[in-house]
């Protein structure tokens, strides 16, 4: 970053880039056009080489290049990453990976802490594969059985899209919520007499169990659905029953 005093407005302006941008008059009230000269750095004064130029958008003839919306759009895609990206995790999982295979066993355990978040982020953005967020929405003593119960409908289904094992951990999760539940449920209905706070909260448990329970037969069927093979029906009759109490009338009128 470098300040320079503009010669036209008399005071000192800050360039991004180390990019020195002089004002020539161009006309009453405008700065005209900008001429690019050198950029500078905190070691020494370097000139900028052509492909360097060409990289912060300025052409030949030091214009600063416009960008369309559509390559404006396309390089923010690009560029713009957000903490746990997938791609930016996995290439600091890797040169962390790649650092500790030629050190000694300090830098080995140093590689170790280093690679816990970004190995973690890793792991959130490979949910279907990995259940990590599926397994941390229960306590303890239900993780096991969500992931167990997950990768048994993936594969008693053979879900091989990302759609059908968002649906695998759809079931599983309504399942384990619907088994918590009840087993709340049966634990504060009492015997005998019962209090205005007990009857509210075993509303809510009945509830919040009927709900999971509604949710895990949804979801079943839905992944049902997506897995049964298409059916294409022909029909070369006037008349088709196709199953009780619906009929297909073909109009075959002439012309």
């Amino acid at each position: 970053m470098e300040t320079r005093r503009s010669p036209q407005f008399g005071c000192s302006t800050a360039y991004p880039h180390g990019i020195i941008r002089l004002g020539e008059k161009g006309g009453s009230g405008q700065l005209g056009q900008y001429r690019y000269m050198k950029k500078t750095t905190q070691k020494d004064n370097e000139v900028l080489l052509p492909s360097q130029s060409k990289k912060l958008g300025l052409s030949d003839q030091g214009i600063t290049k416009k960008y369309s919306l559509d390559e404006t759009r396309a390089l923010f895609l690009q560029n713009s990453t957000i903490e746990g990206d997938l791609n930016k995790s996995l290439a600091r999982c890797s040169e962390i990976l790649s650092r500790s295979r030629h050190g000694n066993e300090r830098d080995n355990d140093r590689a170790q802490e280093e690679l816990q978040e970004p190995a973690r982020s890793v792991m959130y953005a490979l949910e279907v594969e990995t259940h990590l967020a599926l397994m941390e929405s229960f306590s303890g003593k239900y993780r096991g059985m969500a992931k167990e119960l997950c990768d048994q409908i993936i594969k008693e289904n053979d879900c091989s899209t990302h759609t059908e094992k968002m649906l695998a951990e759809t079931i599983a999760a309504s399942f384990v919520r619907y088994i918590d539940s009840s087993k709340q449920y049966n634990r504060f209905v009492p015997d005998g007499h019962t209090s205005s706070e007990q009857n509210q909260l075993i509303a809510v448990l009945s509830k919040q169990a009927d709900r999971a329970h509604r949710q895990f037969l949804a979801s079943f069927a839905m992944l049902k659905q997506i897995k049964q093979p298409q059916l294409e029906v022909n029909i070369k009759v006037k008349n088709a029953f196709v199953a009780e109490n619906q009929q297909i009338n073909v109009d075959r009128s002439q012309p």
